[in-house]
């Protein structure tokens, strides 16, 4: 895989050294931040519309978005835009994502 040289290309880079399985769908993590909490609910009710099958939950300063997909780096450039655009008109914007590797079994 060839991912391009930038910080999502990084993770990627660096989840494929430590093994991690791109042929398995992953719980993949995004988290929203805002300048202003107290808006995150409102921005959360417009995520669940676009993505129903969304598991998000709120945060101290904002909300953590989990999708079960394969993760690939067109997936997760895609999505930080999407809930940026959905976000913004409420002050937020998605600033990173990740994924827990799991133990290889032994």
């Amino acid at each position: 895989m060839d991912w391009p040289l930038d910080a999502d290309g990084d993770v990627l880079r660096r989840l494929r050294e430590a093994g991690f399985n791109f042929a398995n769908r992953a719980e993949i993590d995004f988290d929203i931040y805002f300048h202003n909490s107290r808006l995150a609910p409102q921005a959360a009710s417009a995520i669940a519309t676009a993505f129903p099958l969304a598991t998000i939950t709120a945060q101290e300063d904002g909300l953590v978005v989990q999708i079960e997909e394969f993760l690939t780096y067109e997936f997760v450039t895609r999505m930080q835009t999407d809930l940026s655009e959905l976000a913004e008109p409420f002050g937020g914007a998605c600033t990173e994502w990740g994924v827990l590797i799991r133990p290889r079994a032994s």
